[in-house]
């Protein structure tokens, strides 16, 4: 099965919080693993608020060395942009059209997935 991590499963991992368990063992035991390009941006800048600037280029080191990374094209910006007239965070909207373009379920534990129509898996 193939998965797309979405930034709130990647930081309950980094961060061991609830459903951290759950995210590794999707971790550990798939190949097909993804993430969006939008999500190295949410890492990158949610890590550099909250700790430092190092930490966050390990971390992005961490997921590109990882996952294959979904680059967000011409066919991805006009399917977030459908996901988008639901009402769903941009971001949320771009990880949903990701996911489609490569035939992945959503790792997340965010409720803005439950207004699209796209596979999701509850890591909580």
């Amino acid at each position: 099965m193939r998965y797309l991590l979405d930034t709130m499963a990647l930081l309950a991992y980094f961060n061991n919080e609830e459903g951290a368990d759950f995210v590794e063992g999707i971790l550990n035991n798939n190949n097909g693993l993804y993430i969006s390009s939008i999500t190295l941006t949410e890492i990158y800048y949610i890590y550099t608020r909250r700790v430092d600037e190092e930490t966050a280029e390990k971390r992005i080191d961490q997921l590109k060395y990882n996952l294959d990374v979904v680059v967000i094209g011409e066919d991805e910006s006009i399917k977030a942009g459908v996901h988008k007239v639901n009402n769903v965070p941009i971001a949320d909207a771009l990880i949903a059209a990701c996911a489609e373009s490569v035939d992945a379920t959503i790792v997340t534990a965010d409720e803005h997935f439950d207004e699209l129509d796209v596979p999701v898996v509850n890591f909580r």
